[in-house]
């Protein structure tokens, strides 16, 4: 094996033996045991980028249960046979959460396997021979675990699904099988600054299966969001999506163009304009409908929904009966300044501002 300079142990020989440290340029190194210039037993493999693989080796190369760290801190654990990844592999997020479960052969993703997100959903299905999530049978299950969309997906994003129920589940794979319930198909329909939905009269399935909307019981709201059937803590119960515009933008309007509007991060302010605030109009999602409460029951958070995208969702915050409205706090944050204008009035009279003075 050729490297560029090494430190530690070496035989009678001069090769490499017992602990010591093996170099290839500046970036790349080995540390562990040596055998006679092979890399035997525990030890890691370092590279430029911060990223390392560690494991035992055996004839120079890695074999067994080993560890991959990528720089982001996300790692992939799984079984080595002669260097390549073969067997179950596991990966994790940089805060610890699962992301995949599966089987890898000759270092791809091999199989039925199974891909989840942060926010409780995943992607389930048998990978191409490129190890992706790519075909016309795979199926993204929505966190209640019950509802899925099931259809053609690319390299595990939506293309075109039907809505589905699980039907059962694999406790090999841990992958859940999907029965398609519709005919109509669900297409991904990211929003823009100009266009809220391609499809602004298809609902969710999920979302209608845990929530509607009828009058709200607060005095002057209009109209409000309720729970169809009973919801847990924590679970989540409706989306919120629209079109994308700035926050430079949404701060130059008045409170009455900025009813429905909430913040997806420091750049992009989500918007259901006033044209679509009417079922008629749009039904696609609804979580702008829920009414503030200075005690709500459920809270918004954020959300990766396979057909909009990055959005934000509301999940309850109690146990909520059917019937009962679902409400948030807004968190409209009042500016002590000259022009006391920059909180609704209604919002005002509530005295649930922040006074930041």
């Amino acid at each position: 094996m050729s490297y560029d300079y090494y430190y530690g142990g070496v035989d009678r020989d001069n090769h490499p033996h017992g602990r010591g440290s093996m170099h290839w340029g500046e970036s790349v190194r080995f540390e562990g045991r040596f055998s006679r210039g092979n890399r035997v037993g525990k030890g890691t493999l370092y590279f430029g980028d911060g990223s390392y693989l560690t494991g035992s080796y055996k004839d120079d190369t890695i074999h067994g249960l080993g560890r991959y760290v990528f720089s982001d801190g996300s790692e992939l654990v799984g079984m080595f046979v002669d260097g390549e990844m073969n067997g179950l592999v596991r990966k994790f997020s940089p805060e610890g959460d699962f992301v995949f479960y599966g089987k890898y052969r000759d270092n791809l993703p091999f199989g039925e396997v199974c891909s989840y997100d942060e926010w409780g959903g995943m992607v389930c299905g048998i990978v191409n021979n490129k190890g992706e999530l790519t075909g016309d049978n795979i199926s993204y299950v929505y966190p209640d675990k019950k509802h899925a969309l099931t259809g053609l997906f690319r390299d595990g994003m939506l293309v075109k699904a039907v809505p589905s129920l699980v039907q059962d589940y694999n406790k090999e794979t841990r992958c859940y099988h999907c029965k398609q319930t519709a005919k109509t198909s669900i297409s991904y329909d990211l929003s823009t600054k100009l266009r809220i939905s391609k499809f602004p009269m298809e609902s969710d399935h999920y979302e209608q299966y845990y929530v509607y909307v009828s009058s709200s019981l607060i005095a002057g709201a209009g109209e409000g969001l309720f729970a169809k059937r009973m919801l847990s803590p924590h679970q989540v119960i409706s989306f919120y999506n629209g079109i994308r515009v700035s926050h430079d933008i949404v701060n130059k309007r008045s409170w009455l163009e900025n009813a429905n509007t909430i913040s997806l991060d420091d750049y992009v302010v989500i918007d259901v304009p006033v044209e679509y605030n009417q079922l008629l109009t749009y039904c696609a999602s609804l979580a702008h409908k829920a009414n503030h409460s200075s005690q709500p029951n459920s809270y918004y958070d954020k959300f990766t929904h396979p057909r909009f995208g990055r959005i934000k969702c509301i999940r309850a915050a109690r146990e909520i009966s059917p019937r009962e409205e679902i409400t948030v706090n807004y968190e409209y944050i009042h500016v002590n300044t000259d022009n006391e204008t920059d909180l609704p009035v209604w919002y005002t009279q509530a005295n649930s501002a922040v006074i930041i003075s």
